[in-house]
């Protein structure tokens, strides 16, 4: 009888956990608009921020660079690049929302941010992503970014 070593075990669970996310047909249109969208929420953000908060600054730089990333390759899109781009919005939305306590601008847009988050882990096959108490509906989420002005980190269209 063959043994099986822990690592053997743990990369065939992991692949076939991996294999069970990957959503079938994902929806690259919706999806392209909605990460769109969050580019033009992070670039609307971006200014918003005082200097002395270096950090959330340079965690809106990295979910860029991260979401324009997501849009070039919507394509490959899967569960795993899907769960990336939802885990790097959020942290900044939710930095967004710690930063400014009593509301204003920025949250507006941290919260439509937050609104679309279940509605892009749908697409990408992944459960259990719910928007927070306070947000808007998906629609008015997408309306309130849709009126951003477009980030010049995507390609004119």
């Amino acid at each position: 009888m063959r043994k099986i070593s822990r690592r053997t075990v743990l990369f065939a669970t992991t692949a076939l956990a991996l294999g069970a996310c990957t959503p079938t047909g994902i929806d690259t249109t919706t999806l392209a608009a909605d990460e769109t969208l969050f580019a033009n929420a992070l670039a609307a953000l971006e200014p918003l921020v005082p200097p002395s908060a270096a950090n959330v600054l340079a965690q809106i730089q990295q979910a860029e660079t991260v979401v324009v990333g997501a849009i070039n390759s919507v394509a490959s899109a899967n569960a795993t690049s899907g769960q990336s781009l939802i885990n790097t919005v959020t942290a900044v939305a939710s930095a967004i929302l710690g930063l400014f306590p009593g509301g204003g601008t920025a949250v507006e847009i941290a919260k439509a941010v937050l609104a679309l988050i279940p509605e892009v882990a749908a697409i990408f096959g992944i459960s259990g992503a719910v928007a927070p108490v306070g947000t808007p509906s998906a629609g008015a989420a997408r309306t309130l970014l849709a009126a951003l002005p477009r980030s010049p980190l995507l390609p004119a269209q």
